[in-house]
């Protein structure tokens, strides 16, 4: 998701505001490759170790043109 605003300096001059979002909703996919399925007696049976996804990351671009 991105959001922005350009903003009009001059005639020949412009600022932009940009707000960039990856994984907005933050949502988790578990690597099926990382199962522990060692022992059906174990404490862990069943844990993903890793994910396939990146946390909700944002980031913030301020442009001058002329």
């Amino acid at each position: 998701m991105s959001l922005g605003k350009t903003f009009n300096i001059t005639e020949r001059h412009t600022l932009r505001f940009q707000w960039d979002t990856y994984n907005i909703t933050n949502a988790v996919r578990f690597d099926v490759g990382t199962i522990s399925n060692y022992l059906f007696y174990s404490a862990t049976l069943g844990e993903y170790s890793q994910t396939l996804t990146h946390p909700r990351i944002m980031q913030f671009g301020l442009r001058y043109s002329f």
